[in-house]
């Protein structure tokens, strides 16, 4: 169901597991970053991106803010990246780079696609970025308005 989620909450969930599993993941982010949408559909995105940096960066450094409209939550990590001209086609399903991002390593190649899946249906997006000091960055944006609840049904 479409509900207010703190997505801070989400993050920290995720966070927390990664440590408990000897993953790094520092989080940088409000008490409280509530949307409209659907809890588990949101942890889902969220979790394939910082998985994502771990799996190919190492570690993950998560900052997350809010602005009027939108919140912004971005996932960076230090590892290869990606060619530029890329930055769009890893988001096809089953999409890889190279043979270190093969089945060997784990993955079907879907987590991108399925985390901007995600983002979309809520009326947000994920989109990916070089960074200067190298690495990558998935920053996933989602509205933060709330859809007016009132129906003029019957009317």
């Amino acid at each position: 169901p479409v509900e207010p989620v703190d997505v801070a909450a989400i993050l920290q969930t995720i966070a927390d597991e990664a440590s408990d599993c000897g993953q790094q993941v520092t989080i940088e982010l409000p008490r409280k970053l509530i949307v409209r949408g659907r809890h588990l559909a949101l942890k889902r995105a969220i979790a394939n991106l910082v998985q994502n940096a771990v799996k190919y960066g190492g570690a993950a450094v998560v900052r997350a803010r809010e602005l009027p409209n939108e919140i912004i939550i971005a996932v960076a990590d230090s590892g290869p990246g990606i060619p530029n001209e890329q930055l769009e086609a890893v988001f096809s399903p089953f999409y890889r780079l190279d043979d270190a991002r093969s089945r060997s390593t784990g993955g079907y190649g879907l987590g991108l696609a399925v985390a901007r899946t995600i983002a979309r249906s809520h009326g947000g997006d994920v989109t990916l970025s070089t960074r200067d000091a190298g690495g990558l960055q998935a920053t996933l944006r989602l509205p933060t308005r709330v859809a007016s609840t009132s129906t003029t049904e019957g009317a």
